[in-house]
């Protein structure tokens, strides 16, 4: 079927803060001939602004979309290279990253297992580098294939010039919105590699009376941890975490630790120290908090949540409020990891 362009698309339930918001063009592409045809579209139509949306799990719009938004739907995976140690899978940017998870933990493929649940597609986790429970995307990725704008060819970015750093990549700075990620190569291990240093990850296992834990049940426990402070966007509209954990220099967590002394911190190669954002922000008065529409979540104050009929701007606005009342009380200023699309 030849590509299609849709016209005043309501995004409403392509994206999990479930907000109801148009773009001006919409189009859906399942292969990379599908993004080409579109691409001449566009530029057949004059279309300035372009946005790729996979899940829709981390955005949030603030306005109607003036351009296009582009739906990633290239799915799939397939063995690339394999031995007795690993192997190197290459997966299609638009399959769903919770189901790619759960595929390799059934292999018995080590990696990957402590990033269970997280939402999204398997594209958005080169650009977010996507993290938690001691692990990053940028521990397992080879290398990513996608078309440049710029020169209008297929690249494959290897590892190394990916830039990976905290939720951060090439393809949030240098590449963004020049670079459209259509495939990305995981390298996994064949050996019993399981990471349950995580504080809440060995409480989990005991709760759960695991003693031994393995792929499957290290999963499982990731899973209930997420499900327990973490609401599901089919209830309750939301983005997962809506701010980046600070890092910050020791000055800085000495100031913060005489107003919240039993505030955990990690210490990083550069020397700096990783703090909880949530902590900041409970302690900062936001437990809890309601306001027409919006609000932060009773289990967890770090995600911003639709109590219904939430705006984008409603939204934007209450993150800008809890950024700011951070900090006037603790001098570290909060950053989004929601992507807020205002154009």
């Amino acid at each position: 079927m030849a590509a299609q362009i849709e016209v005043n698309k309501n995004l409403k339930s392509l994206h999990s803060f479930g907000i109801e918001v148009f773009t001006k063009y919409f189009a859906i592409f399942h292969s990379l001939e599908d993004l080409q045809e579109i691409l001449i579209l566009i530029d057949q139509k004059k279309i300035l602004h372009k946005f790729v949306l996979g899940g829709g799990t981390n955005v949030l719009f603030t306005k109607p979309f003036a351009g296009i938004i582009l739906q990633n739907k290239i799915v799939g995976y397939k063995i690339v290279d394999e031995n007795k140690e690993n192997i190197l899978l290459e997966i299609g940017a638009g399959s769903n990253w919770s189901a790619f998870v759960d595929y390799c933990v059934q292999k018995n493929w080590y990696g990957i297992e402590n990033l269970s649940l997280i939402p999204g597609t398997v594209g958005a986790a080169p650009i977010q580098n996507i993290g938690a429970y001691g692990t990053e995307f940028k521990d397992c990725c080879s290398y990513v294939i996608g078309y440049d704008l710029e020169i209008n060819k297929v690249r494959k970015i290897d590892h190394k010039d990916c830039h990976f750093s905290y939720r951060n990549s090439i393809f949030k700075s240098n590449l963004k919105d020049t670079f459209i990620i259509t495939q990305v190569g995981v390298r996994l291990s064949k050996k019993n590699l399981l990471n349950i240093s995580y504080p809440g990850i060995q409480h989990e296992l005991k709760k759960m009376n695991i003693e031994t834990p393995n792929l499957i049940s290290l999963s499982q426990a990731i899973k209930n941890i997420r499900n327990a402070k973490l609401p599901n966007p089919l209830e309750i509209g939301n983005a997962g975490s809506f701010f980046k954990n600070p890092i910050i220099d020791s000055n800085q967590l000495k100031y913060i630790q005489s107003k919240i002394p039993n505030i955990q911190s990690y210490i990083q190669e550069n020397g700096n120290f990783k703090i909880s954002a949530a902590a900041l922000i409970e302690n900062g008065g936001w437990k809890n908090y309601k306001n027409n529409q919006v609000g932060c979540y009773e289990k967890q104050c770090l995600v911003l949540i639709n109590l219904g009929k939430a705006t984008g701007e409603e939204v934007l606005e209450l993150a800008n409020n809890i950024i700011e009342s951070v900090y006037q009380q603790f001098k570290v200023k909060l950053e989004p990891e929601v992507n807020i699309i205002n154009c």
